[in-house]
């Protein structure tokens, strides 16, 4: 069965991967007491669209889906993190997400962390009532 909640099903494959540089991964928030935490790298996973699509007698019949995942890497990482975020960009592939968007590297102007956001999209068809 497939997990209709989008951030649910993002978060549950990135956490399942066990990715080791990947400290945490929220969804929506990061709880208060790690927003400040630049030892450690942080993904958030939000709700960027889920949209009902394909009507026909009077019924949506599928649904347009979009999480933005956010990386906030670890200030001490010392490694190169384009090999992670290739490896984050194949698991969305993989499960049938579509990278959307990549945006360019930047740096956090509270935390001074390398940040990498990216949109990934699916569709999915529901099966009939």
């Amino acid at each position: 069965m497939v997990e209709l909640n989008p951030v649910k099903a993002a978060k549950t494959m990135l956490t399942d991967a066990d990715i080791q540089q990947l400290d945490s991964i929220f969804s929506n928030n990061v709880p208060k007491e790690n927003v400040n935490d630049v030892e450690h790298t942080t993904v958030r996973i939000s709700e960027a669209r889920n949209e009902p699509v394909e009507f026909g007698n009077n019924k949506f019949h599928a649904l347009d889906q979009s999480v933005e995942c956010q990386i906030f890497w670890a200030i001490t990482l010392n490694e190169d993190v384009v090999p992670v975020e290739l490896t984050v960009m194949r698991l969305f592939e993989q499960a049938g997400w579509t990278i959307r968007r990549a945006e360019p590297h930047t740096i956090d102007p509270d935390t001074g962390q390398l940040t990498k956001t990216f949109y990934f999209d699916r569709y999915i068809q529901l099966k009939e009532d």
